[in-house]
């Protein structure tokens, strides 16, 4: 959902004129009357440590500048940095104002689904889907206690969504407004190239929902994050998802046991087109 966002900067600091009415840019030294014109959508851009510090420590939105200037300053305990605010496009700075609040990205919209990151509150969602046992035939369950799921998707939003910008996200069909599966893209430990994963709700399959959503991922992925090949990894018995990857343009790379079954690695070339 758009935020109506705001900046907080001194005078110095060179920030574009975003032609968005709902966008206000306060111009202001480094003080404490900064704080009087802050709200919960506010960012306050600042290139001092010491206040950075303090603004920090008060529970404000900061994002720390680099310059030449403050070189030698320590901003590690910025969320957030940035070295030209100039060359910052709005897009970005909404999107850091969604993590400081803890509010789920957007990711993409297609004919039927919306592709967002997921929240705690898709857990439940997500045992209805999973319940279904051709469903976790081919893939991992769920944690059995329902807590321990909620603490995962915590620490996987922390330490996933925040640090890639990118990860597993929850698939919504737009007309029903429920939540239909998952998907995404994301990194398996020993391979170099990211993997694309997915899950769809046995209610909704030979619909085209799997297909329609991932090859969104897969244009997403290569137009946001440069990425040129995806790998997918899926059991010779699974022929619904083999058929799927194929008709994405995923050819086989190779055949490889995988803890206690083969696995056949397919790859899926990314291109403009």
């Amino acid at each position: 959902m758009r935020r109506q966002l705001s900046f907080i900067v001194s005078e110095k600091i060179e920030l574009p004129i975003y032609r968005d009415s709902d966008v206000r840019v306060v111009r202001a030294d480094i003080t404490d009357g900064w704080t009087e014109c802050a709200n919960t959508d506010t960012i306050i851009i600042c290139d001092n440590s010491e206040w950075a510090g303090k603004l920090c420590g008060q529970g404000y939105n900061v994002v720390a500048l680099l310059t030449d200037e403050n070189s030698g300053q320590d901003f590690s305990f910025c969320k957030y940095a940035i070295m030209n605010a100039s060359e910052c496009e709005l897009v970005f700075f909404e999107g850091v104002l969604m993590r400081f609040l803890g509010l789920p990205w957007d990711i993409l919209e297609t004919d039927r689904c919306m592709v967002r990151e997921t929240t705690v509150e898709d857990v439940d969602a997500f045992y209805e889907l999973y319940k279904d046992k051709e469903i976790t035939e081919y893939m991992e369950p769920l944690f059995e206690d329902r807590d321990e799921e909620i603490e995962y998707t915590k620490s996987y939003i922390k330490n996933v969504y925040e640090f890639y910008g990118f990860g597993m996200w929850t698939v919504v069909e737009k007309n029903l407004g429920k939540v239909i599966g998952r998907a995404g893209v994301s990194y398996r430990e020993g391979f170099a190239l990211p993997e694309l994963g997915f899950m769809i709700g046995k209610e909704f399959w030979r619909q085209g929902y799997a297909y329609e959503v991932c090859s969104a991922i897969a244009n997403y992925v290569y137009e946001n994050y440069d990425m040129e090949e995806l790998l997918i990894f899926i059991e010779p018995q699974n022929t619904p998802s083999i058929f799927l990857a194929k008709k994405l343009g995923a050819v086989l790379y190779k055949e490889q046991c995988m803890g206690k079954c083969d696995c056949y690695i397919m790859k899926l070339p990314l291109s403009d087109s």
